[in-house]
């Protein structure tokens, strides 16, 4: 009778002890789950805050932007593929400031029409803008001609090719008539789509030809491939200084020392 009675309340007290180690389990599940929704609701509102940090700094820009410029009415739609107005903006006040005769730009869009319409405000200088898709080309001749600015541009629609560039094969535009000298140069193209550090040869192909002064503006920085190039370009270049200025996208400036 005894020894059914200790197994009783043996009994009892394991189903006790499982029934705690459930309840336990339980508890830790929703302590878990409720860190991770408050993990996620953290992130969601640190992208949300971030996304609107970038929106009013984009905003800001693009109001500046017009207003440097004096156009009467707004410009084409940015960001996305096309560059974005913190960029756009540093290349106007380049040309404002440095008054450039020659700007080589690799790609083409609302950026040749900012930077012609930099030129036209100053008076001074002219764009060869380089495109891999010809229909696209053609679209920003139309653009310039409609803005009046079409006189100050050249754009030049060519495919990617194989290209030998400094020891080794490379997709790059196909040969084109570019200016001896260049003051500012641009790259912004080829996309990335089109191969693996679709930009690079812009550096030893371009970059011999910048002119005391010149200066080089890379877009979309942040990514793998370009910040592999900007270190390839200053070990080719080290006369050329290299400034972070903090856009959108990753925009930066490369400057050769003045004559």
């Amino acid at each position: 009778m005894m020894s059914f009675g200790i197994f009783a309340f043996m009994s009892v007290g394991l189903a006790g002890l499982a029934m705690l180690g459930w309840l336990a389990f339980k508890v830790r599940r929703i302590h878990l789950k409720t860190f991770e929704i408050e993990n996620r609701t953290t992130l969601t509102l640190k992208r949300i805050k971030n996304e609107s940090a970038h929106q009013f700094q984009q905003t800001q820009s693009l109001r500046l932007l017009e207003h440097t410029l004096g156009v009467d009415r707004p410009l084409p739609p940015m960001r996305g593929w096309a560059a974005s107005p913190d960029i756009l903006l540093a290349l106007v006040k380049h040309v404002l400031e440095r008054r450039p005769e020659c700007i080589v730009e690799c790609g083409s869009g609302v950026s040749t029409l900012v930077l012609a319409l930099a030129c036209r405000k100053v008076g001074r200088g002219r764009i060869v803008s380089i495109d891999h898709a010809p229909e696209f080309a053609a679209r920003t001749r139309a653009m310039l001609e409609e803005w009046g600015v079409g006189d100050r541009t050249e754009v030049l629609g060519t495919p990617i090719v194989e290209r030998w560039v400094e020891g080794r094969t490379a997709p790059w535009y196909g040969e084109v008539s570019l200016p001896d000298r260049i003051d500012l140069l641009f790259v912004d193209g080829p996309p990335a789509r089109t191969g693996p550090e679709a930009r690079w040869p812009a550096g030893p192909l371009l970059i011999p030809r910048l002119g005391p002064g010149g200066a080089v503006y890379v877009d979309d920085g942040d990514r793998p491939d370009e910040q592999a190039m900007i270190r390839d370009w200053m070990d080719r270049f080290p006369h050329l200084t290299l400034e972070d200025l903090h856009c959108e996208k990753g925009g930066y400036r490369l400057s050769a020392p003045p004559g």
